[in-house]
Order: C-alpha cells, then structure tokens, then sequence
C-alpha cells in the first residue's frame, strides 16, 4: 500500500500504535483537513479491534500528533477537534479468494463509535489505486468528469459553428435556422 500512496502523491507517515501492524496516516493537508488512517486488514474482525483500541490510546495518539508537528512539517498540524470528528479509518482488503461478508462490512461503515469506518476491497495493484483516489482524492476524479464534460461541449459547439457557417454561406431557410438554435440550446444545455 505504501507504494500506491506514493504513486498517488499523497503525503503520509507510517505508524505504528500497538495494533500489531503498521497503519499509514495520510496528511490531513491531503484530505481537506480529515484525519485519515489506513491499515491493511485481513479479516473485518481486525478493524474492529482496531476501532475499540484506539479510545485506550489517546495519549499515545495526542504525543504521536506532537512528534509528527515537530519532526514531519508536511503533515502539518493535527487538531484535537480533528481527531474527535474527522477521524476516518479505513482498513483495505486484498480479496485474493474470498471477499469480507457484506452484512459484517456494511454494519462496521455505518458504526461511527470513534471514527467514520470504510471498507475498500481490492483484487489488483490497479483496483486499489483506484479506490483510494477515489476516497482520498475525489475532488481530481471531479476535474477530469469536468474537463471530460468541457471537451464535448466544445466538440459539440465546433459542430454548431460548422453548421452556421453553412446557414451563412448558403440562402437558409427559417426551418435551417431553428434547426440550428435547437441543436445550440441541446449543446449549451438550454433543455
């Protein structure tokens, strides 16, 4: 996972508060200011574990915050607050044969007891890149749809403009013209 964080760009530090594996804090500069922990699990039951630890570690979570402003300047500084209600933790599953039980997934998503929980299950290197794009960086997968959208409209005017150079050029007919101003309101979204 430590490489898919990296090909994404995203700014994190590895940590390690006792759940008998490393998690990886993602910058909260990275996501709009949430806190974010990700730990790779290997059965529901490990995250859920990891939930009911972490109220038992707020001290070492609290010096853990302080090490990381002084000695991690790109992480930046982590509120208390933050911590309280914008703590997202999300334990990411490699279905190699079996995926989690959907009952036991969707019911640990909904428990927000300490932190918002989500679930990502992923079978390849890809899958899992793109998953966490889409959870920690939604807004780049909203700019391409935009700039995906922009380019058709202008596909779409440079056909109009085609065709009121035909109307110009050629003795049009009030029936060619209104033809033209309907396919404009379609391309500008007037309908």
């Amino acid at each position: 996972m430590e490489e898919t964080l990296r090909k994404l760009g995203i700014d994190f530090e590895v940590v390690s508060l006792d759940f008998g594996r490393n998690g990886y804090f993602i910058s909260p500069k990275a996501v709009k200011d949430k806190i974010m922990i990700c730990v790779e699990i290997e059965s529901i039951e490990q995250l859920t574990d990891i939930m009911y630890t972490l109220p038992n570690k707020v001290n070492e979570i609290k010096q853990f915050f302080k090490e990381l402003e002084e000695n991690h300047p790109k992480i930046g500084k982590v509120q208390l607050a933050q911590y309280l209600w914008d703590l997202y933790l999300v334990g990411v599953y490699k279905c190699d044969s079996q995926p989690l039980d959907q009952v036991k997934v969707a019911q640990i998503e909904r428990d927000r007891f300490v932190a918002r929980k989500i679930v990502l299950q992923y079978t390849t290197e890809k899958d899992l890149y793109d998953k966490l794009e889409a959870i920690i960086l939604p807004h780049y997968m909203l700019d391409m749809q935009i700039k995906k959208l922009g380019e058709m409209a202008i596909l779409n005017l440079n056909e109009v403009t085609k065709d009121l150079e035909y109307i110009q050029a050629e003795a049009a007919t009030f029936e060619q013209i209104y033809e033209l101003i309907e396919t404009f309101q379609k391309t500008v979204g007037g309908e």
